[in-house]
């Protein structure tokens, strides 16, 4: 295993490559292939490494990793809610009309909801210092509520939609601690960190959703891979 730091032009074709790697994995999930090469390379990027090569002649030998970015723990979700099938899958992007990227579906067959141990995003690129995550929104079950539709995240992203609470092209996935949302955006997948506890009554309804919506990722893989310790635990 090596670190591997990554010069800013380097990322989005890095990113793109690793948006292939994990639709493979979920192919070899959905369809129970159970090929012993896509179950190293998901394991690898589970555990926050980047598979690059294979040392040695397939299939002796070993998969080569890479560290990503700088040094940090394998992430991980504690108090998840119930796993989710590929028909669960299917049943919420129907009511949601979307197909959602490769990327978030393994994670959320991984983990559904729950709370981050790395729940500090930090991105150079954006003007906050870091955005502390409470927790991320689970799909079609919550314990917590009786699995009370409204408080999973097709529940309230729709009831949000129908209040004209939120831009319809956005889909909280995760909340900070102030109960502001991390949204998909639904036609590019870039993430935005959408603020609620700021509106001016000076503008309109659109203006305002412009205002507090804000760019922070280009895709959900690289926002996860932004997320740290939080240096107060």
């Amino acid at each position: 295993m090596n670190s591997l730091h990554l010069e800013e032009g380097l990322k989005d074709s890095l990113f793109s490559d690793i948006d292939v790697d994990l639709f493979n994995c979920y192919l070899n999930n959905k369809y129970k292939k159970n090929h012993p090469i896509w179950n190293m390379i998901e394991d690898a990027y589970f555990k926050g490494f980047w598979p690059c090569g294979w040392e040695g002649k397939y299939p002796e030998g070993k998969l080569v990793v890479f560290k990503l970015l700088k040094e940090f723990s394998m992430l991980n979700f504690y108090d998840c809610d119930k796993n989710l099938s590929e028909n669960d899958f299917n049943e919420v992007e129907k009511k949601l009309e979307v197909s959602f990227p490769s990327s978030f579906k393994s994670h959320y067959f991984k983990w559904n909801g729950g709370t981050p141990n790395l729940s500090c995003f930090v991105n150079d690129n954006i003007d906050y210092d870091y955005i502390e995550i409470r927790d991320f929104i689970p799909i079609k079950y919550s314990k917590q509520f009786e699995d009370d539709p409204d408080f999973t995240l097709e529940g309230r992203a729709i009831n949000e939609w129908e209040l004209n609470e939120l831009p319809r092209n956005l889909i909280p996935f995760a909340f900070d601690w102030g109960g502001n949302y991390l949204c998909l955006e639904k036609n590019s997948w870039q993430i935005i960190y959408y603020v609620r506890d700021v509106w001016s009554e000076n503008i309109s309804r659109e203006a305002n959703f412009k205002k507090n919506s804000i760019i922070i990722a280009k895709s959900f893989e690289e926002f996860l891979n932004c997320l740290e310790e939080n240096p107060d635990d």
